[in-house]
């Protein structure tokens, strides 16, 4: 049988119809010995929960597994049975694992250059050194991606905040407030779940000069000093940083 001709119920289509990959058969077969290799007692329902699958894929995909000798069957009593990697199956495991790492690594360096294709096309040359908003898993993709586009990462700042002179990735760790001290050309925002007292103190960043690309908004957003703001109360096209006074809606300059 080959890996593609085991589909999906309408449950997992439904899944797959929110997300820009389709799971291949490979990573399905992969983590059932995984996690069999681990705990031979586990149920196909289990199974079914733990790898997101239907409990007739599970039961499908154990079939094959069987047959082509990877995994045996043991009956405890009448009503039980275990699952077990074979010789073959251990070493089927270790090379859809390296398979996977490889494919992970390419896949890892194409996002790279899809986040700092999209951030050279918003910011076009503007700014070299930015501070990073964000140090989960975007914000780590985002701080790779701009040291390879040549763009130097002087500091971070998140929700956990600068405790006890904090570093991340060798970076130092700011407070909000703290950050147009920096001297940063621009503030990278990676994180759409940051607080809002925080968003509010970088949103105001252009007032100072200090450009935010916010990788977190959908679609990705840039304000440049003296750049409209569609969203100030004085409508469309006002300058916060051309204004001679604070702008009484959301007291920008």
């Amino acid at each position: 049988m080959e890996d593609g001709e085991l589909s999906s119920d309408g449950n997992m289509r439904a899944k797959e119809q929110d997300s820009f990959f389709i799971r291949a058969p490979r990573m399905n077969k992969y983590q059932i010995l995984k996690e069999l290799g681990a705990d031979s007692r586990l149920t196909q329902a289990e199974l079914a929960r733990r790898c997101g699958l239907s409990v007739a894929m599970v039961n499908n995909y154990i079939k094959e597994l069987a047959a082509l000798g990877f995994l045996e069957y043991r009956r405890r009593n009448s009503k039980s049975v275990t699952y077990h990697l074979t010789g073959s199956g251990e070493q089927k495991v270790e090379s859809l694992e390296t398979g996977l790492i490889h494919e992970m690594a390419d896949r890892l360096d194409e996002a790279k250059q899809r986040v700092a294709d999209a951030l050279l096309t918003q910011v076009q040359g503007r700014f070299r050194k930015v501070v990073l908003a964000g140090t989960g898993a975007l914000g780590k993709l985002v701080f790779h991606a701009l040291e390879s586009a040549g763009i130097s990462v002087i500091g971070v700042c998140d929700a956990e905040g600068p405790r006890q002179g904090r570093t991340w990735c060798g970076r130092k760790v700011y407070e909000p407030s703290e950050v147009a001290r920096a001297g940063p050309d621009a503030v990278v925002i990676a994180d759409a779940g940051l607080p809002k007292k925080i968003l509010s103190i970088l949103q105001n960043l252009p007032a100072a000069g200090i450009a935010v690309v916010d990788l977190g908004a959908r679609p990705m957003k840039a304000v440049f000093p003296d750049s409209p703001d569609e969203s100030c109360p004085h409508g469309p096209g006002a300058r916060h940083a051309g204004l001679p006074h604070a702008c009484s809606g959301c007291g920008r300059h």
